[in-house]
């Protein structure tokens, strides 16, 4: 796809450390808040903040993307919704391995903010995991078939993720897991070749944000 003046290499340095460091930051309010949910939910929501406003022209382009082959992209969110889901909830089955979410148990202990705390996080982490992938791979260009770029792609954003979820903190904490370290890339990869995949397919990354959203929203409710 085209680049755009607007996305720099400075912009995509700052917005991509700003979602890199999202489980850090979630730590260290952890500290101060009871709840970790309630941590996880106002980082998130928070880097979704700044990312928007950094980034609203980039956003404004995709939705109008999105709007210009509304039928088409409505599929992919489906299929996005299902395959993000399927691979939640395969890992838990039989990896034993389950991505930090928000507790169904504080959902439950504040029912009247419950809808608030649910949308804002499956949303927020969505638009950013989608916005950051467009971000990191905005600027390689590969001359090879279209199959190994979004292989390519997905494998290079699901080890940006496994890092930054499984790699920065053990480390600093001295409890890093190579095992766990594995799940998490294998799992974050999966995800990431179907960002890789339907922004392929579509060139926008709002089919992929409203079909994780969903996934996020089946996996937690569900």
């Amino acid at each position: 796809m085209k680049n755009h003046n607007y996305l720099t290499y400075i912009k995509i340095i700052v917005c991509c450390l700003i979602f890199f460091f999202v489980p850090y930051l979630t730590e260290i309010l952890s500290s101060f808040v009871e709840s970790r949910t309630i941590s996880l939910t106002l980082v998130v929501s928070t880097a979704a903040m700044m990312l928007i406003f950094l980034n609203y022209q980039l956003a404004g382009l995709h939705w109008k993307r999105f709007l210009a082959n509304l039928k088409e992209n409505c599929v992919y969110i489906l299929f996005s919704a299902l395959y993000v889901w399927a691979v939640y909830y395969l890992s838990a089955r039989f990896f034993f391995f389950q991505s930090e979410s928000i507790d169904p148990l504080i959902l439950k202990s504040y029912p009247f903010f419950a809808p608030m705390i649910l949308i804002t996080y499956t949303f927020s982490y969505s638009f950013c995991i989608n916005i950051v992938f467009k971000l990191l791979t905005d600027k390689l260009h590969f001359k090879v078939e279209p199959q190994i770029n979004i292989l390519i792609s997905g494998i290079l954003f699901g080890l940006f993720l496994a890092v930054s979820q499984f790699a920065v903190l053990p480390l600093i904490s001295g409890q890093f897991d190579t095992l766990i370290f594995y799940k998490g890339f294998l799992v974050n990869f999966m995800i990431s070749l179907c960002i890789s995949y339907c922004y392929n397919q579509t060139s926008t990354v709002v089919p992929m944000t409203f079909g994780f959203t969903l996934a996020l929203l089946f996996a937690v409710l569900f």
